[in-house]
């Protein structure tokens, strides 16, 4: 030689020509995955508001139910049936209108009763999206 030295080593390291090949699909895959995973997380977001949205909505509606049967109804329905009690006794109605009073009055408190159930299962539903407890004050 020309009078120097060389020391060293090689390291040889073989990559296949179809390993780009073979890692494609699975990259594509890897991302369809994943984009996947995103729209499912989505339309779960998506899911809940819309619960949420639904839920209010019918908690308010219950709300004006019991208010405006707290304010007119309530109060409205006592009178007639005090007023055809009154009459009944007196003998100017049958007892046939007194029964259809106190059916109509009966009504009224029914449906009072399944707004104030629907009311408070709204309530609990809210609760579970509120993280809160929420009370009804009858006014």
């Amino acid at each position: 030689g020309n009078g120097f030295k060389f020391n060293g080593f090689e390291v040889r390291v073989s990559v296949p020509l179809w390993f780009a090949v073979n890692q494609a699909p699975k990259v594509t895959m890897a991302r369809a995955n994943l984009r996947s995973g995103q729209l499912q997380r989505t339309q779960d977001v998506l899911s809940l508001k819309l619960e949420a949205e639904q839920t209010w909505h019918s908690f308010e509606n219950a709300q004006a139910q019991i208010k405006a049967y707290n304010q007119t109804v309530y109060l409205e329905s006592i009178q007639l049936l005090n007023l055809t009690r009154e009459a009944y006794r007196v003998g100017e109605i049958p007892l046939l209108n007194l029964l259809e009073a106190q059916r109509t009055y009966l009504t009224s408190q029914e449906r009072y009763l399944a707004a104030l159930l629907d009311y408070y299962t709204y309530v609990i539903q809210l609760e579970k999206f509120l993280q809160t407890d929420l009370i009804y004050e009858k006014s």
